[in-house]
């Protein structure tokens, strides 16, 4: 998976982003990281970009998983809210996107 993400101001440090992948019908896998460059090293308007490898667990079922993302830190997120109404957004996190699973 590919990162794009845009700072728009300064953050401290310890936080993580966490990816799930989640099923309508109940499966889910993870592809939680740390970003290439940590959160504390960003800087107002820069643009950070990176590539993460996301392993499908091999007993995943096949089908659409949305892809829900956010920031946390321990047990604590990070408050997420989305400009464009089309994002969803539930507990903390963005639906981002879709991933199809096929075997």
């Amino acid at each position: 998976m590919t990162y794009t993400w845009e700072a728009l101001g300064r953050t401290d440090e310890g936080w993580k982003v966490f990816v799930h992948f989640e099923a309508p019908g109940g499966g889910r896998f993870l592809g939680d990281h740390e970003p290439a460059r940590p959160f504390v090293w960003w800087r107002s308007g820069q643009f950070i970009r990176y590539t993460k490898t996301v392993t499908i667990p091999h007993n995943a079922r096949r089908g659409d998983y949305v892809m829900w993302m956010g920031v946390y830190r321990g047990h604590e997120r990070r408050p997420v809210s989305a400009p464009d109404a089309r994002v969803r957004v539930r507990d903390e996190r963005a639906a981002v996107g879709v991933v199809k699973v096929q075997r």
